[in-house]
């Protein structure tokens, strides 16, 4: 017997997967095998994600410039939806979905924020950050901060996972969970909770109109099981990010406790993740279930192994005292 070895773990957006191809799919032109059809791609997200359709939807509405009395900020991003498909390969659509509409919501988070901003008719521009959990969209107002590689030497070392190095250490200097702290780690926490309800609300394209392939299938299930995971290193980076500053960064951590803008904003996409994982286990019998059908019967699946020490983490006192705090 031929044993494929398979990873379930999907360690970054926008990962590799097989190369089976197919002259058409149910839905699509015939061109998605080959070079991109992006009308197609935007069609199919419309037709199936009504959340990623709203991502990805926002970046062609939202204004790029922001004015109050003498203060202008402008935004702007030579990345689009486009960017994100590097071919039209069948195979690979949901986990280019996924990586469009993430990677899309942090194009549209600062605009986002602003927007909602200036409808309150502020006397003066502040620094702001959007949120979008499904539902009505909110703004976050971003305070003082600390760069997230600081809390490493305070970090459970039994719960660090796969994303510790991106975003918290050693991370990069630039990067937004360094220069804007535990409000970078917000977005990156939202941005997942989006390309994560995009990959579950492409389950019924991937059971009744894609290809039946091995390396569809096996890409969307190593999707699909990897949202525990990326739902329970944020939430353990964010709430850190808070035990560490109330020891060593006193002053942000008041701030950070008395922002209801935060509060309110961690509480929207807490709930959401908590609905998308009720979804996403009403839906694993499904998911597992045409493993044989789709050609990965001998496919052995990783785990992500981490994901249980991280509840560990997450159920003792700190981190509790620490979610009340936010969720109150």
């Amino acid at each position: 017997m031929n044993v494929v070895l398979r990873l379930l773990v999907v360690l970054a957006i926008g990962c590799g997967g097989g190369s089976t191809r197919s002259s058409a799919v149910n839905g699509l032109p015939p061109s998605v095998s080959g070079p991109v059809d992006i009308p197609a791609m935007r069609a199919l997200l419309d037709r199936y994600s009504p959340t990623g359709s709203w991502v990805v939807n926002s970046d062609d509405t939202l204004p790029h410039e922001f004015a109050v009395g003498g203060s202008k900020i402008s935004l702007s991003s030579s990345d689009n939806f486009a960017t994100w498909f590097k071919d039209g390969n069948p195979d690979e659509l949901v986990d280019q979905m996924n990586t469009a509409v993430h990677e899309g919501f942090h194009k549209i988070s600062s605009r986002l924020g602003y927007t909602l901003l200036l409808e309150t008719k502020p006397p003066a521009l502040t620094k702001v950050q959007g949120v979008y959990a499904g539902g009505n969209p909110t703004y976050v107002e971003v305070g003082p901060t600390y760069p997230s590689r600081e809390m490493a030497a305070t970090f459970p070392q039994d719960a660090i996972t796969v994303r510790f190095a991106t975003y918290v250490s050693p991370s990069q200097d630039n990067h937004a969970t360094q220069v804007e702290g535990v409000f970078g780690l917000l977005d990156e926490w939202t941005a997942y909770m989006n390309g994560g309800r995009t990959t579950l609300d492409f389950w019924p394209w991937v059971r009744d109109e894609a290809p039946h392939t091995g390396d569809l299938y096996v890409l969307y299930r190593s999707r699909f099981y990897g949202l525990w995971l990326q739902y329970a290193e944020f939430k353990l980076f964010i709430l850190h990010y808070l035990v560490h500053a109330q020891t060593n960064k006193p002053d942000v951590y008041r701030a950070l406790v008395s922002n209801a803008s935060f509060r309110r904003a961690f509480t929207a996409v807490d709930d959401a993740w908590t609905t998308l994982l009720a979804d996403a286990k009403a839906l694993e019998r499904a998911v597992v279930s045409i493993e044989a059908e789709r050609g990965a019967a001998n496919t052995i699946w990783g785990s992500d192994a981490g994901y249980p020490g991280v509840m560990r983490v997450l159920a003792t006192e700190p981190y509790q005292r620490a979610l009340a705090e936010l969720r109150r």
